[in-house]
């Protein structure tokens, strides 16, 4: 409909219909005040059409409030602004996951600093989606998240702004902010991150073009196994595995099935569900290696495989140069605490004191939770060594 209104207008242009012409701008004008398109794509169809009012050869003869250029300097500025900050988001969110292949992208970001500041002045104040990203920069540059509930509140106040795929975005950035708060060891910032992800399932957020992405999917299963919320998980995976794209889903399925099947306490089941996994997908064996770990440190006579999985889990973690710096961190981390919680769990009298400092100083561990769990397994188990 947009596109057709510019159509309309510079048919109307052409034919010298000069009266329609700035009638019909005046319309657009009132149904866009009334009714807002959603999505940061309609800061340039405002610019547009302020655009096509000023330059148009008669419009200094229409008894209309002049469009200056000042104007339309402001608007394209509020459109580059939201543009510049919500891509550089996307940019600074990828590289906290995985390593830009592309050797000629220095990945330069310029004047976000001068935008972040000019968003906070002015009229600049008063737009939401120039607020919330903003924001969000400032806490991805500083790495620094304290003030989410502050994003997740602007975020939910101003939901009908933005369009399909920028909620979705826009998700996946509070989630990370959620994801550091708990490295931290912020409270309740798992169960923040559930209801993250449970609240772009019921908007249907996570539907792409009729899909799923496998990501997001395997996403929203840890999460939900995490607050040990399997109930909901389970249906979750019924519902919607059909969703995954076909060359993904029968690997995603097994991956997210043997994580629900670990959490509710089957782990040989769960090893069972693994030795079938191809994969595909190299940060899936992330995730299957560090499932099959924890299976094996639950379960009794599986020592030998458990030393064996360690050496090989170093081996692809440190030959794969697709992860990121963090990335490869928290799972390296994961694997040595699981070693000395092994060696801990067949000592007589292990060094649980140490053990807890080491795990309380280091922030970035995969699987922190379970890690931090078993460790109070053993204090129980040895109450005189902590």
């Amino acid at each position: 409909t947009i596109e057709k209104n510019f159509l309309l207008l510079n048919a109307l242009k052409k034919r010298k219909l000069d009266k329609h012409f700035f009638k019909k701008i005046n319309q657009i004008e009132e149904e866009w005040e009334k009714d807002t398109p959603q999505g940061i794509q309609q800061f340039y169809n405002d610019y547009r059409l302020k655009e096509m009012r000023f330059s148009h050869p008669n419009y200094s003869l229409v008894n209309e409030q002049p469009v200056s250029i000042e104007d339309l300097i402001t608007q394209i500025d509020k459109h580059y602004f939201a543009v510049k900050l919500y891509n550089t988001l996307c940019l600074y969110n990828n590289q906290n996951y995985v390593v830009n292949q592309d050797k000629d992208s220095n990945n330069i970001v310029y004047l976000i600093p001068e935008i972040t500041t000019l968003c906070s002045k002015s009229d600049f104040q008063k737009i939401p989606q120039l607020q919330l990203f903003s924001e969000l920069m400032k806490a991805f540059e500083q790495n620094d998240f304290q003030v989410y509930p502050k994003l997740k509140e602007e975020f939910l106040n101003h939901l009908n702004v933005y369009k399909r795929k920028e909620k979705n975005d826009l998700l996946i950035f509070l989630s990370h902010a959620c994801y550091q708060n708990y490295k931290l060891g912020k409270p309740n910032a798992l169960q923040e991150l559930f209801e993250l992800n449970r609240f772009g399932v019921e908007q249907g957020l996570i539907l792409e073009d009729g899909y799923i992405p496998a990501e997001p999917f395997w996403g929203i299963v840890h999460m939900g196994c995490a607050v040990k919320e399997l109930e909901w998980t389970e249906t979750f995976i019924q519902k919607y595995g059909s969703f995954l794209p076909k060359n993904q889903q029968t690997d995603t399925l097994i991956i997210c099935n043997a994580l629900l099947t670990f959490n509710k306490g089957d782990f040989e089941e769960a090893i069972k569900i693994l030795r079938t996994i191809r994969f595909q997908n190299f940060l899936y064996g992330l995730y299957a290696k560090s499932i099959q770990l924890q299976c094996y440190y639950e379960l009794d006579n599986y020592e030998e495989l458990f030393l064996n999985l360690i050496r090989s889990f170093h081996m692809f973690l440190n030959r794969k140069d697709a992860f990121a710096d963090g990335t490869r961190a928290a799972f390296s981390n994961f694997i040595f605490f699981c070693k000395q919680l092994q060696r801990a769990k067949h000592h007589p009298a292990p060094d649980l004191t140490t053990l807890t400092q080491q795990i309380q100083e280091q922030p970035n561990i995969a699987y922190k939770a379970w890690i931090k769990q078993k460790l109070d397994e053993l204090k129980a188990k040895n109450p005189s060594l902590h």
